[in-house]
């Protein structure tokens, strides 16, 4: 059964972004603005090339800002997922904040499971949203805390979301993997 550890989630993304924070910064502006400029078109394939940024990291492998590029490799399913699941949690946002609080962090684990192979969007949201059932609780209050600290940066006189976007990211995947039951960070 996964288990959701907050105090984890955030120590292993404050060490992921402390070790590469140059291209964590860069490859989320770069999600952040290509996304933007294509009214979010192009933002599930970034995501998911993002989540396969931070698997390569954790195999122990180099990094480089160009790695968000290679969701495009999956780009029906990315696609899918960011407005699928998006629909859902930005409904659920509309019903009283709370399930969409409950249905982000499967959101998450969708791009996550589409970056190491998932081609059906509907089986990965599927999976995405089960796999946070067991500890739905716990993963709620640590999308809750991360969505916080990256609020943060946009108090911050919207120059700190530069600073506490990629934390936010990092965070998301950490999360996943939690929720996936992967194996520790190599």
């Amino acid at each position: 059964m996964a288990s959701v550890d907050l105090g984890k989630v955030i120590s292993q993304a404050v060490d992921d972004y402390k070790a590469d924070f140059v291209v964590h910064l860069v490859a989320t502006l770069l999600v952040a603005v290509i996304g933007g400029a294509t009214f979010g078109l192009l933002s599930g394939p970034l995501i998911v090339g993002y989540m396969r940024l931070l698997d390569k990291k954790r195999r122990g492998e180099k990094i480089e800002i160009a790695d968000i590029f290679k969701g495009f490799d999956s780009f029906l399913p990315g696609l899918l997922v960011y407005i699928l699941g998006g629909l859902a949690v930005g409904i659920g946002f509309m019903l009283c904040f709370v399930p969409g609080l409950l249905l982000a962090p499967g959101w998450m684990a969708a791009f996550c499971l589409v970056a190491r192979g998932e081609s059906d969007a509907i089986a990965a949201l599927k999976r995405g949203w089960s796999s946070s059932k067991p500890s739905l609780l716990m993963a709620a209050v640590t999308m809750l805390v991360i969505s916080i600290l990256m609020s943060i940066g946009a108090i911050a006189c919207y120059v700190g979301i530069f600073l506490t976007l990629p934390f936010g990211f990092i965070a998301q995947y950490h999360l996943s993997r939690q929720l996936l039951d992967d194996a520790p960070a190599v």
